[in-house]
């Protein structure tokens, strides 16, 4: 809808969320993180990935995500996305994490921005572990840190777009 905003907490169900794998492995869970999860700003629940190691303590490839509901954009003048992300990733395996989007009918994933465009968008252009395919950018621990950051991009790619849908 037109001048509309949308907010997702998931407190109550995934809402049209789902954890979807490339693999065998996929540990993204809807519930209440292990690692602390302590924010006034949100509810005590979020989508997070807890990724497993085996018995000699080399944890599994993933490639995997959470896909949204689809969305209209038509009608909006300056979309834009907000997300709350909680980063704590492994340096030794340079993991890292990346947003990307589908349009009316797209197969083709596409990123949302670049380095440092956006406020606290991907710092990182060196990611080993590749996410969204075969790009290096993206949110990673080898450039921020680990903890919570609040971060926000344009979407004006989007503008008049129906069938959207986030990765």
């Amino acid at each position: 809808r037109a001048g509309s905003s949308y907010f997702e907490g998931f407190e109550s169900d995934m809402s049209g969320w789902t954890g979807i794998s490339e693999n065998t492995v996929n540990s993204w869970t809807l519930g209440e993180p292990p690692f602390g999860f302590d924010s006034d700003d949100f509810g005590e629940r979020a989508w997070y990935t807890d990724i497993k190691t085996d018995q000699t303590g080399r944890a599994f490839i993933e490639q995997s995500s959470v896909t949204s509901p689809c969305f209209s954009f038509q009608g909006i003048q300056k979309p834009m996305v907000r997300l709350s992300l909680y980063s704590a990733f492994n340096t030794n395996w340079n993991d890292g994490a990346v947003l990307q989007y589908k349009a009316d009918s797209s197969i083709e994933w596409k990123n949302v921005g670049d380095i440092n465009d956006g406020i606290n968008w991907y710092k990182d252009h060196n990611i080993s572990g590749k996410p969204g395919g075969d790009k290096t950018i993206g949110w990673s621990t080898t450039s921020r840190g680990s903890g919570w950051v609040t971060a926000r991009h344009s979407l004006d790619e989007l503008k008049g777009k129906t069938d959207v849908q986030f990765l």
